[in-house]
């Protein structure tokens, strides 16, 4: 069987999303079984910045992430910058969250984010870090936008997972998952990409050992659902080195 290209530049992930984005939420509620609300809700909880908090949705694409932090917090007066390179995504989210008028959506690049050094309380990313080809490059920016004590919320998929759930998640993803989009009317070939790009992604060490490097303290690291998706909350060291736990 002839193998899908998988996306590596930026003019082809941006490809790849805007042709996703009508039907992107539905499949991804379809394909993790609706625990991809779930893995959102616990990266949001507990999270309480003050009211009036700048947040940045990085690759925030449809939304998601930031629609379950101001679910959470509807009172807080947060302002949203949905970040992301595809516009088909952020006229998604347009569509999804006409409501939000505490969000400005922003077409552009996790390696060039449009805001003053030290302007964000925080900065929430989900499930787009695997798609930046300088992870490094990316999260020295993250640092250089966030305030310091500032918190770094990522969600993640794991890269290694053990056992039978190591087959099972093989099975699943490399298998049946673009079977299911191309049964639900999506296209397999980007669908073909996703499974690729975990299993070429960082192992938890090096991630954590990357964010370290650029000047995050890593406040919690947990592995949610058997351990398929990775939870980490950091946050940008401030002259003391004590991060945002005595905030």
């Amino acid at each position: 069987m002839e193998k899908t290209p998988v996306p590596h530049g930026n003019h082809d992930i941006r490809s790849m999303f805007d042709r996703l984005a009508p039907r992107y939420d539905r499949l991804n509620h379809v394909f993790s079984c609706g625990r991809d609300i779930a893995w959102r809700r616990r990266a949001i909880t507990g999270l309480d910045l003050p009211t009036g908090s700048v947040i940045v949705d990085l690759c925030g694409g449809t939304g998601a992430l930031h629609k379950a932090l101001l679910e959470q917090y509807p009172r807080a007066g947060y302002l949203v910058f949905n970040i992301d390179l595809s516009e088909q995504m952020l006229k998604q989210a347009s569509l999804n969250h006409e409501a939000a008028i505490d969000t400005a959506p922003v077409c552009a690049q996790a390696l060039q984010i449009p805001l003053n050094t030290a302007s964000a309380d925080a900065i929430l990313m989900g499930f787009g870090l695997r798609n930046i080809p300088d992870r490094q490059a990316a999260l020295m920016e993250i640092a250089r936008v966030l305030k310091p004590g500032g918190r770094f919320v990522l969600l993640e998929f794991a890269s290694r997972q053990s056992g039978i759930v190591s087959c099972l998640f093989r099975f699943y993803f490399h298998r049946l998952m673009p079977l299911l989009a191309e049964i639900l009317g999506s296209d397999r070939a980007s669908w073909n990409y996703l499974p690729r790009s975990v299993q070429s992604f960082l192992p938890d060490s090096q991630l954590i050992q990357m964010l370290e490097d650029t000047g995050m303290q890593i406040i919690k690291h947990q592995r949610l659902t058997m351990g398929i998706c990775n939870l980490f909350l950091a946050a940008k060291r401030t002259d003391s080195g004590e991060g945002l736990r005595n905030r």
